[in-house]
């Protein structure tokens, strides 16, 4: 189980166009690492250049992530001094994933270098 700290392990995950699913995937691991918000954003915006090369600003049929953020916001309560990686802890320790701070612990130190 690559939630378990006491193993060493990879996180591999990709989808067709290395967008929308595994950039969300991306944004929530890098939130809980402690990239900043600008960051994140960047490095999700960087799978426009995709095999389709769409913008991830307009939404519609290729990309939900203006919608995903304000849902990161709403479920979580957060407010303009809400830390990014406070967001994405909360959404993945939420029902909706399920996780717990155990799981988040490891992770974490499983993901960064001392």
């Amino acid at each position: 189980d690559f939630l378990d700290a006491t193993t060493t392990s990879s996180v591999y995950f990709h989808c067709m166009g290395g967008a929308d699913r595994t950039g969300t995937i991306g944004f929530l691991l890098g939130g809980i690492l402690g990239m900043s918000y600008t960051d994140l954003v960047i490095d999700y915006e960087l799978t426009s250049f995709s095999y389709n090369l769409r913008e991830h600003d307009k939404v519609g049929q290729w990309s939900n992530f203006p919608a995903f953020i304000e849902t990161l916001k709403t479920i979580t309560s957060a407010n303009e001094s809400t830390p990014i990686s406070k967001m994405c802890e909360t959404w993945l320790t939420s029902e909706k994933c399920g996780l717990t701070m155990e799981n988040i612990n490891n992770i974490r130190n499983l993901m960064i270098e001392k």
